[in-house]
């Protein structure tokens, strides 16, 4: 409409390409950066349509500016194309691929600016290369420090529009990502944050996995880790749930194992990159050590070669780690940044904000989640004043004798504090165990990526597994159930299984390495549970019904906690209506208690077939 003379060539010549070029997601993102490099943090994503309207209105009536401002949105659709596409004949094609696999769109700004410099010929392939490395490393040692990522939008959309063509670029782009402000680890804090921080919690899952493949293929590795195959997945070598052998091999040298597993176990020293996760599954070190060996990998076979894995060999194996990824990602300019960063406690105070009345957490949970250690979480609490503070109690459950509150005029018993807000307590001052929320908990009501990636995992259909395959997990599952939860457990949760069985359900049996299995209904190609067994406890999965119909209805998920709490013993607390409460298997040898959880999967299964019944209804 701008264009009464040369729409049609306009068109043609630039509008029509971009079409070509671009799918209708694609073309929005377009918009959204043009407005971004035009505007930096002033542009909005949900304001994009009206932003353009106003350029218009700002050239209208004069059709060479308008051709022009077309002109410009056909190059940026070339550039933006490259990006999410990189061209194999791009000397920093890896690089490019790596931010399109991170899904590191926030950073596309900066990326388009640095491709419009090529362009004109301001930096070569070389440059932008570098630059891209900075940009890399930025997002990866961030992601290993557990540094939150609300912030990165800003920083990326304001270095795009302040870049300038006269600069050294590659090192104008470190240096904005420098100051110590904006926690881009130095290589002495990444080598600390390696050795200590619980890995596994941080970022999404095929954020992980690239960090660990970019490090396999530093070691020379000719077998290429294929990121789309899903039997490729994390293995924790020294596993998530102890057993008699893993005790022993972390004793060995006088040290409290339990401590010790909490502290490594998640730990970038202990994770590795393997198809076989269930395979490995518990095994015990003699036994993962011989099927590691067997692996293409390289790092896998770093691991077999050590004679046995506890605490010496994680941290040997931390610092290797550090020294390969110090390598391969620079660090931040020194010169200037100020003073060192200090820990980021943004998530502990996240997560002490997000936990909701009626329950209590941890110090080793909140250690566990944030990677650090139960000691400086308590000490950080009692010195800083941090919202619910004093719902962090013991493992136990008991609140610290160090307990004191921040304000010294505060002179309320924490635990009748505790009591008015619903905490029930036992004989010996423990806390309900009911209302523990733990680390994979607090992540779901934080909305964590990884916890999303988790539940999506064991939510997998297993439809397209061999008869043979099926068989494994389903033998997995039964001897890990009875070692864990004894004979009796065992068959009562057998019981509950084959009755499932009878009245038309499917189970499915989980991938990972601590066995579990689900009594599915398959609608709507996608199968739903109502609880999920692993060895030692059953999982009501709420925090995945919540996005599942009919369960997105909270009156539905509240009437199946209802119906499960009329069993002796089992008290849901509503505070866990959106999260993945846990029942022992060993509450189930009672009758009472098995026949409540039958009849609660009937009612689920009804209620299941009731809402695809009316689906199919709908007009």
């Amino acid at each position: 409409m701008c264009l009464p003379t040369r729409g049609q060539h306009v068109y043609d010549e630039y509008w029509k390409p971009i079409q070509d070029q671009l799918d209708a997601k694609a073309m929005e993102q377009l918009m959204y950066l043009v407005l971004v490099l035009r505007e930096g943090g002033e542009a909005q994503y949900n304001a994009v349509y009206r932003g353009h309207q106003q350029l218009l209105l700002a050239l209208s009536g004069d059709e060479r500016r308008i051709e022009s401002y077309v002109r410009d949105l056909h190059c940026r659709a070339r550039h933006l194309k490259q990006i999410l596409f990189p061209p194999e004949d791009f000397p920093f094609a890896g690089r490019l691929r790596f931010l399109k696999e991170w899904q590191a769109s926030t950073a596309y700004p900066l990326v388009m600016r640095l491709l419009e410099l090529r362009e004109d010929d301001y930096i070569g392939d070389e440059e932008v290369g570098e630059a891209l490395a900075y940009v890399e490393s930025f997002l990866v040692r961030r992601l290993i420090a557990g540094v939150a990522t609300g912030n990165l939008n800003r920083i990326f959309q304001r270095l795009a529009v302040q870049l300038g063509a006269e600069e050294e670029v590659p090192h104008a782009v470190r240096v904005a990502l420098s100051p110590a402000r904006l926690y881009w680890p130095s290589d002495e804090q990444l080598r600390e944050e390696i050795r200590s921080r619980a890995f596994y919690w941080q970022g999404r899952t095929v954020q992980q996995k690239l960090i660990l493949r970019r490090i396999e293929e530093s070691l020379g590795s000719k077998e290429r880790v294929d990121l789309a195959d899903k039997r490729i997945t994390i293995e924790h070598v020294l596993p998530q749930s102890m057993t008699t052998d893993w005790l022993g091999e972390l004793s060995h040298e006088g040290d409290d194992a339990d401590l010790l597993h909490r502290q490594l176990v998640h730990t970038l020293g202990n994770l590795t990159l393997s198809g076989y996760n269930s395979e490995l599954s518990n095994n015990s070190f003699a036994a993962k050590r011989k099927q590691l060996g067997q692996s293409g990998l390289v790092m896998n076979q770093e691991i077999a070669a050590c004679e046995r894995w506890g605490k010496a060999e994680i941290l040997a194996r931390a610092d290797r780690l550090a020294d390969r990824a110090i390598a391969i990602w620079p660090g931040p300019e020194e010169s200037g940044r100020g003073s060192a960063t200090s820990r980021d406690w943004t998530l502990l105070h996240s997560a002490l904000a997000v936990l909701p009345a009626a329950t209590w957490t941890s110090y080793s949970d909140l250690a566990e989640l944030i990677g650090s250690h139960p000691v400086p979480v308590g000490v950080h609490l009692a010195s800083v004043p941090v919202l619910n503070a004093h719902r962090v109690l013991s493992r136990s459950g008991q609140v610290s004798e160090n307990f004191r509150w921040t304000d010294p005029d505060e002179d309320r018993d924490v635990h009748e504090v505790l009591r008015t807000e619903g905490i029930s307590f036992d004989g010996a001052g423990r806390a309900s165990a009911d209302q523990h929320i733990t680390a994979r908990e607090i992540a779901e009501l934080l909305g964590l990526p990884i916890a999303a990636d988790l539940a999506e995992s064991e939510a997998a259909d297993d439809g397209s597994l061999s008869p043979e395959t099926l068989t494994s997990r389903e033998q997995r599952f039964l001897r890990q159930l009875n070692e864990a939860s004894g004979p009796q457990a065992a068959g009562a949760v057998q019981r509950l299984l084959e009755h499932w069985r009878s009245r038309g359900g499917d189970l499915q049996y989980g991938t990972s390495a601590s066995a579990s299995c689900a009594p599915v209904i398959k609608v709507g190609g996608q199968s739903l549970y109502a609880i999920r067994f692993y060895a030692k406890s059953a999982e009501i999965p709420f925090g995945l019904l919540r996005k599942r119909k009919p369960f997105d209805d909270p009156a539905l998920r509240e009437e199946l906690r209802q119906r499960l709490n009329d069993a002796p013993g089992v008290d849901i607390p509503v505070a866990k209506l959106e999260l993945y409460p846990p029942i022992k298997n060993t509450q189930l040898a009672n009758v009472a208690v098995s026949d409540v959880v039958v009849a609660a999967l009937d009612w689920f299964m009804a209620m299941v077939t009731a809402s695809d019944e009316h689906a199919g209804d709908a007009p």
